[in-house]
């Protein structure tokens, strides 16, 4: 299975073609579908274009992509660079009204396991996300890491900070 993440954390202040409107990603989400891709990961963006877990922007990128392309599988991020405050990202996230497939959780994150219980409790699957030996180690600690629908695994750079 291929994920395609469309925009990241980065901006328009990191390339002037990375979407971030609902109609841009939506574009970008067909093109990378007819290249392959099977899912789609996206961090939402608010209309100034940073990023956001409010409940309409979730609604609406999420809507306008599925407009266009069907049902493809759809992920958003929960990311504490989003919103550094747990408990607000998960008030949020029970306000949504319109549900992505699944969430991607930072397992380094000191809220992951509070952030995939909530997911999982509103019916949205969660993918957690592992960095390091420490994150491995404190997914298979958590509860309910086996409701997780996957475990990406990123690699860092240890040239860069």
């Amino acid at each position: 299975m291929l994920q395609a993440c469309l925009n990241g954390s980065r901006s328009r202040n990191d390339h002037p073609a990375v979407p971030c409107t609902p109609e841009e990603i939506a574009l970008d989400a067909e093109k990378t579908v007819r290249a392959g891709a099977a899912e789609l990961h996206i961090h939402i963006r608010d209309a100034g274009g940073v990023e956001t877990l409010e409940a309409a922007d979730v609604a609406r990128t999420p809507l306008t992509v599925r407009e266009r392309l069907g049902g493809v599988p759809i992920g958003i991020s929960t990311a504490a660079s989003i919103l550094s405050d747990s408990g607000t990202r998960i008030k949020l996230m029970r306000s949504w009204t319109a549900l992505p497939d699944y969430v991607s959780v930072n397992i380094r994150e000191p809220d992951s396991e509070w952030i995939a219980a909530a997911a999982l409790f509103l019916g949205i699957g969660a993918e957690a996300g592992l960095c390091s030996e420490s994150d491995a180690e404190r997914f298979v600690a958590m509860p309910g890491c086996e409701s997780c629908m996957r475990v990406p695994i990123g690699v860092r750079r240890t040239d860069r900070p």
